[in-house]
């Protein structure tokens, strides 16, 4: 178990494959909650591949996808467009780019995981042009209050863990945030000035 493959190239049309059947064989991903499956050109190359177990960890390889769709059930609108490129070099990841178009905007986000397997620590350059409210987070039935407007939103920094608190108590950076055209809707702020 000495030798190696070289060179490897794996070529993944994401629109073929079904969420059901991932997740079946990868029992961890959430992925058959997708609404529209997955859809995009998926390459992944790598020079050499140890058939060693032991020494697959130190594999080095570069990810891209070009043409990508992501559909989730907790937002109501997909990801389109996305285009990212990667290396992977054990458990660390240098995202060196990530565009896509959501909610009627645009993204960008770049940046480096180290210790992926781990304790995951992620620094990050992220960018977001006019995400619409509306189309980002499904719109409450009925008189529910809500927030409308363009999004928009720059944030470099970092943080660690995988969970959400862990991520929350170590996130820190620098960053701006504008809404454009803002509302709330079915919120009677007059009654609520006087409530309190």
């Amino acid at each position: 178990r000495t030798g190696a493959v070289a060179p490897l190239r794996l070529e993944l049309n994401l629109a073929a494959m079904q969420p059901q059947a991932l997740q079946q064989a990868f029992p961890n991903l959430q992925l058959a909650a997708m609404r529209q499956g997955l859809a995009g050109e998926l390459i992944v190359e790598a020079e050499r591949v140890p058939l060693d177990p032991a020494l697959l960890a130190d594999a080095a390889a570069t990810v891209t996808l070009e043409g990508g769709k992501l559909a989730l059930p907790s937002m109501a609108s997909p990801i389109e467009a996305l285009s990212l490129e990667a290396a992977v070099q054990g458990d660390r990841i240098h995202l060196t780019r990530c565009t896509g178009s959501l909610a009627s905007g645009k993204f960008s986000v770049r940046g480096v995981v180290e210790s992926l397997m781990s304790r995951p620590r992620a620094d990050i350059d992220l960018s977001v042009e006019r995400l619409s409210l509306a189309g980002l987070m499904p719109v409450p039935s009925g008189d529910a209050p809500h927030l409308r407007g363009l999004l928009s939103l720059a944030f470099k920094g970092g943080a660690q863990g995988l969970a959400w608190p862990d991520i929350a108590r170590t996130l820190a950076g620098n960053g701006w945030l504008r809404l454009d055209d803002g509302a709330l809707a079915n919120v009677n702020v007059v009654r609520l000035v006087f409530e309190q």
